[in-house]
């Protein structure tokens, strides 16, 4: 089963404000974004992850980015898909501007009468959409 590199340029993405500090110079944003998928069999793999912004001034600025982890969603019934994460994810961090790399491997079965038909895993290394402090 072919994983495919999401097309339209990123365009699943999504972000959500999970914390704000008290004094209101913090805050955690959780995003997502779509990092494989495969159009066959329909199901598609999700990167999560974390930044954390800081308040200079009036301003919001990049303090940290980390991937947290990989989901499935839209997998048929019949099929088990496994990601394992390879390495140490890679972040890239400007003052508004943040992206992450991200390693893997993806591994999908089929399951026929009760048992998984597994395809070889194949590795996967990409670089999340840039993600700016809004």
């Amino acid at each position: 089963m072919a994983e495919t590199e999401p097309s339209e340029g990123f365009s699943e993405t999504s972000s959500s404000i999970t914390f704000v500090s008290p004094d209101g110079n913090k805050r955690i944003k959780d995003y997502q974004w779509l990092y494989a998928g495969n159009p066959l069999s329909g199901y598609k793999v999700w990167s999560h992850v974390t930044g954390t912004h800081k308040k200079v001034g009036t301003d919001w600025e990049w303090d940290d980015i980390k991937h947290d982890n990989f989901s499935v969603s839209e997998k048929p019934s019949y099929m088990t898909v496994t990601v394992t994460l390879n390495g140490t994810p890679v972040p890239t961090m400007g003052t508004t501007a943040a992206e992450i790399s991200v390693k893997c491997s993806i591994e999908a079965s089929v399951i026929f009468k009760g048992s998984p038909f597994g395809y070889p895993s194949k590795d996967f290394n990409r670089n999340s959409p840039i993600f700016y402090v809004d």
